[in-house]
């Protein structure tokens, strides 16, 4: 659900036409993350899903971090 004054359809106009939105919801030191996989085979961290607040001061969970995941 989206509480805002612009409709719906104005706030995710062509979200669906996106192929290269790849978003992985992980685990990250015990904090639940979004990563964005990027060209290199890397993610980025998108976004901190948590509502513990203590998560979103910590260093190591600013948006922008690069992670590499094992395969």
């Amino acid at each position: 659900m989206l509480w805002s004054i612009i409709p719906t359809d104005v706030v995710f106009n062509g979200f669906e036409q996106r192929d290269d939105l790849q978003l992985l919801d992980y685990e990250l030191e015990s904090c639940p993350c979004r990563l964005r996989r990027l060209t290199d085979g890397s993610f980025g961290l998108e976004t901190v899903c948590s509502t513990n607040p203590k998560h979103f001061m910590q260093r190591n969970l600013q948006p922008g971090r690069r992670i590499f995941l094992s395969k």
